[in-house]
């Protein structure tokens, strides 16, 4: 999904993948955005395992003279929180909420999530090198999110990131809730 933020907005954007141009044959889509996409997701669930606060819900990256723009790790598990009646399905073999298997250097995780509300199911995969830190946790939060992305339509996608990428929605600076209850 191409959309291309509003002027003088600082949604995160990081350099254009080196020269080397290698591509995904089958899409067209150079393999190295893919990996820096996934390289940054995988650093926001470690941030979020050290009690870090995201930076943002947005990522955006120069790709010769476009600008690709989506949803970061933390953006898609809050838009699935505010629309919320979601559930995860518990694996029909192990019964455990997120099916995680080895495969020679890689962890590979499945997760079935279900959109209560429409009553349709999703499969969310991913894979995580074993070397990576939190290896397991990496590998079952990318399933997660890769399942719950599914259930967001793309019209949405378009509006969450227009509303995101304005520099008094990020989530580090202006929280979506204010502390009400009453503490002795």
């Amino acid at each position: 999904m191409t959309v291309e933020p509003s002027k003088g907005v600082n949604v995160g954007v990081t350099p254009a993948p080196p020269h080397n141009r290698e591509t995904d044959r089958a899409s067209g889509t150079p393999l190295e955005l893919l990996l820096l996409t996934e390289e940054r997701d995988e650093a926001q669930i470690v941030a979020e395992m050290r009690g870090e606060i995201a930076e943002t819900y947005v990522y955006s990256f120069q790709q010769g003279n476009r600008t690709i723009t989506n949803l970061a790790y933390p953006g898609v598990k809050e838009a699935i929180r505010r629309r919320g009646n979601v559930a995860i399905v518990p694996c029909d073999c192990c019964k455990k909420a997120y099916h995680v298997e080895e495969s020679g250097d890689d962890l590979r995780a499945i997760v079935k999530i279900h959109d209560l509300k429409n009553n349709v199911q999703f499969l969310g995969v991913s894979t995580c090198k074993k070397t990576v830190p939190f290896a397991y946790v990496v590998a079952a939060n990318k399933a997660e999110r890769n399942g719950l992305r599914k259930l967001l339509p793309e019209k949405e996608i378009a509006l969450l990131i227009k509303e995101w990428s304005k520099p008094s929605k990020q989530p580090a600076t202006q929280p979506a809730w204010k502390d009400t209850s009453q503490r002795p």
